[in-house]
């Protein structure tokens, strides 16, 4: 975690991700080893390794240090929450692949001091030739190329959308911000344990490919904890992105090189896909629990269908069970998942207001999911269905704060990880 001068306290808990904001206090404690607002047995170990950190003007928190203090140096730069949160996001595709790269996608949502929120949809897209048995082999088997290869990859919108937020709500200019991330990729920095094991955890994969082979498993291995790994290739697309914008990307020489790469590995995103693709700005889902609100991302993304399925579940716990959502928060986010996968179609091709057919003995459509999804007689079937068998983030001062969650795959798709919150009084969510 990286600290700006300080005013905000970060609590970590258990599986959602919350954010809200409050005036600044006047005094600041020091950090200190403290126990949250839990109902977790005193007894329990980790509570005396627990510290908060505070910062008056903004914090920065991220799936690496690096990463952090990009963002951090970008604040004290003068740069908005935004500003931020792209310097990290190229910084991650950097330094910590699975939690953000260029080749994926995700999801932004924003709320300012005044209480206006909005939210930008950054999804991959599926290839022009995409088919529904593209996955399938000849006998009708499913294989492994949803996952792995040329034909697992969507048209990348992680480039579009943090360009596209930066055009909006940027202070400084696009150039400033996406330099840390080129001076990290051609400096390289030094890997630590967590990265090498990281790397080392999809090596059989990496392998299958010479490049990802040549760049990450040089000499047939992972990079060891405390050797410095550059990536020129990497740097010189970031440049050029920073020198010419997102359009370098989508129909200069990178998405030449793309397209190229996909020919020869029998992949279908072409040239059109690439230059066709634009993010969408979208109405948050708004969603009530305990007093609290929170803004969260609308499908495309399953999460805030999925959040308030699993939240209304737990609203009805009154107390939460021993253990709170660390117990019960898994299995009544599990009931969300099966409820939004249930109902879930893709935004752009189905009208949202129009009936979908549950996969089920069900005779009759459903609704849209976003009301269904928030209606206390349904969370009350799912509550039924919960056995008692974790982050829940809370920024506290007064600025812009941003949260992403991680990403599906690694070296993949570009979900950030990080929170920032800079003077502004307003909240920022993604994941």
């Amino acid at each position: 975690m990286t600290r700006v001068p300080a005013s905000a306290r970060l609590w970590l808990l258990g599986t959602v991700l919350l954010a809200a904001c409050a005036p600044a206090p006047s005094a600041l404690p020091e950090p200190v080893a403290t126990r949250p607002p839990t109902n977790m047995p005193a007894a329990w170990p980790l509570f005396a390794s627990l510290k908060a950190d505070t910062g008056a003007s903004g914090m920065v928190v991220s799936g690496s240090p690096l990463a952090s203090q990009v963002g951090a140096a970008i604040l004290r730069q003068g740069g908005s929450a935004v500003d931020a949160a792209v310097a990290v996001g190229f910084a991650l595709a950097v330094v910590h692949p699975e939690a953000g790269n260029i080749g994926g996608g995700g999801f932004m949502v924003i709320r300012f001091a005044d209480g206006r929120t909005n939210a930008l949809d950054y999804r991959e897209t599926a290839p022009g030739q995409a088919s529904r048995d593209m996955y399938l082999d000849a006998q009708g088997r499913l294989t492994d190329q949803s996952l792995t290869g040329h034909l697992a990859a969507g048209v990348p919108g992680s480039v579009a959308g943090l360009a596209e937020a930066h055009r909006r709500y940027g202070k400084l200019t696009w150039t400033q911000v996406v330099a840390p991330a080129i001076r990290l990729a051609r400096d390289g920095f030094v890997v630590d344990e967590f990265r090498s094991r990281s790397i080392g955890g999809s090596a059989d994969r990496l392998r299958r490919f010479a490049a990802s082979r040549a760049q990450f498993l040089p000499g047939g291995n992972p990079p060891g904890p405390g050797t410095t790994l550059k990536q020129p290739d990497l740097a010189v697309t970031l440049q050029a992105i920073a020198d010419s914008g997102p359009r370098a990307f989508y129909q200069g020489r990178t998405a030449d090189l793309m397209v190229e790469e996909m020919d020869r590995g029998n992949g279908i995103i072409t040239k059109a896909d690439l230059a066709a693709y634009r993010p969408v700005w979208r109405d948050p889902i708004v969603i009530k629990y305990r007093g609290h609100t929170i803004y969260s991302m609308p499908p495309s993304s399953s999460g805030g269908v999925t959040m308030a399925e699993a939240l209304n579940v737990l609203e009805g716990y009154d107390p939460l069970p021993e253990f709170g959502v660390a117990a019960t928060g898994p299995e009544c986010t599990q009931r969300g998942i099966a409820g939004e996968r249930a109902q879930r179609r893709d935004a752009p091709l189905v009208d949202a207001a129009q009936p979908v057919h549950l996969p089920s003995k069900a005779s009759k459509p459903a609704p849209s999911p976003i009301p269904k999804a928030k209606a206390p007689n349904y969370h009350q079937d799912l509550a039924s269905m919960v056995e008692n068998s974790g982050t829940l983030a809370i920024t506290d001062g007064a600025g812009w704060a941003y949260v992403n969650a991680p990403g599906d795959s690694n070296f993949g798709t570009v979900w950030v990880n990080c929170t920032h919150t800079d003077t502004k009084g307003s909240i920022w969510t993604s994941y």
